[in-house]
Parts: structure tokens; sequence; C-alpha cells
């Protein structure tokens, strides 16, 4: 018996989201990119994660090998290293790839609506997603 968690919850699967993310490119871009782009998720599936919380990374640089790389710094280091706010990349990713199917599809919530509501100090990173 399980006593942490009260009810499973499967992750969503949405290989052609995938196949996107990884046609859209690194999300970290950068001269060093190297490699095949790879679907990383950004929040495990053991974590409640879906397809629908990943990007692309390219193998070498931004994914597993590099020293900046996410599986080396992990998720909040990885982000503040290269100026990713995820939450906005995340969204317009989904738009983008919303958009191909033909389908309109609401907005996430971006960080900065979050920061207001919750009226942190924090500064903006300055860079949301690269330009796709």
């Amino acid at each position: 018996m399980n006593l942490y968690f009260t009810s499973k919850r499967k992750p969503l699967d949405m290989p052609d989201y995938r196949a996107y993310v990884v046609s859209v490119g690194c999300i970290a871009e950068g001269p060093d990119c190297s490699g095949p782009i790879d679907p990383n998720h950004f929040t495990l599936s053991s974590q409640g994660g879906s397809d629908s919380e990943c990007g692309g990374l390219c193998r070498y640089t931004h994914h597993v090998d590099g020293p900046q790389s996410f599986h080396k710094l992990g998720f909040v280091k990885f982000c503040a290293v290269h100026h990713i706010k995820w939450p906005e990349c995340r969204a317009r990713l989904l738009e983008g790839f919303y958009e191909t199917l033909g389908m309109a599809h609401e907005p996430l919530p971006t960080a900065e609506k979050k920061k207001r509501a919750r009226g942190s100090s924090l500064q903006p990173l300055t860079k949301t997603c690269n330009s796709f």
C-alpha cells in the first residue's frame, strides 16, 4: 500500500508533440549546440509530468553530456545558467504545436503573471525560448 499518494495519475503521452518539439530545435540555443535534438522532460513522469512538459535540447551540449547540461545542473540551475523562462517557453511550444494542428489553444499563464500575483521580488530572466 502506498502511504504517500492517494491516487496514481498516468502522464499524458503525446508522441506528435514530442516530434514537434524535436523539429523546433534546442531551446537553450547557442553556437555550441551539438548532436541531435532530444525531447527533454522538464518534469519527470514520476512527479506528475507529461509530454506537455518537454522541450528540445541538443544531446551533446545541453541535454546529457555537456558541463552545463540539464542532467548535470538540474532544472533550476540549468534554466538560470541558460536564461530560460520555462513556463513561457512551454506556453510558446504548446501554442506552436496547436497552431500546426489548426487548433486554437488558450495560452498558459506566464511566470510574469504569477510573479506579480505573488508580489515576488525576483528579477525576470532575459530569454524565454529560442525564436521559432
